[in-house]
């Protein structure tokens, strides 16, 4: 959640504005996500004795590492893909692309507990990701998005980045303060 900077909101609510620059939207906050996630992931690996020291083989094992952090990238790509999508007005595909991600998961889950026991839970989420991004995308770049700009005969308002980080920043602020109220509330009760 954290390397999507509130990039989910940005997608629902400027993809519809920018017309022939919304492959470039997309573009770039996918590429802000991945870079983010990269930073925090290994961050986490390289302090994971702080944070989980029973996640400990993170920062042990270099692969462990790799494959934690691609999966953490890949996650927030997963997520921007449902913005993209809503953004794009076609929000019908969230749901199904959402629930064929969910039974591949319930059954790799089956499937590795009897003998990928310490990485199976690990490994029934972060393959079914993978597998999504490269149709998903296909879809949205070759044949939304340039349906997309169609519709809006390419017309747009051009992408303004101060428009954008003031969105960012209202929405990131209003997010602390919704989990600020939520913890409190938690506490509270």
């Amino acid at each position: 959640g954290m390397s999507q900077l509130s990039l989910t909101s940005v997608l629902v609510r400027f993809i519809p504005t920018v017309g022939r620059q919304t492959s470039r939207l997309v573009t770039y906050a996918y590429l802000v996500s991945l870079v983010v996630a990269a930073l925090l992931s290994f961050i986490f690996v390289a302090s994971v004795e702080v944070w989980s020291p029973a996640l400990s083989v993170l920062h042990q094992n270099p692969a462990w590492a790799w494959t934690f952090a691609l999966a953490t990238m890949a996650w927030g790509v997963f997520a921007l893909q449902d913005s993209a999508l809503t953004g794009l007005r076609q929000a019908i595909w969230v749901p199904v692309e959402n629930t064929l991600f969910a039974i591949v998961k319930i059954v790799l889950l089956v499937a590795f507990s009897g003998w990928l026991q310490q990485a199976g839970v690990f490994a029934s989420w972060a393959i079914p990701i993978w597998l999504s991004l490269i149709p998903v995308n296909v879809f949205i770049f070759g044949r939304l998005i340039p349906a997309h700009v169609a519709q809006t005969g390419g017309q747009a308002n051009p992408i303004q980045r101060r428009a954008i980080l003031r969105y960012i920043a209202g929405n990131h602020l209003g997010g602390v303060g919704d989990r600020h109220c939520a913890v409190t509330t938690h506490n509270n009760v």
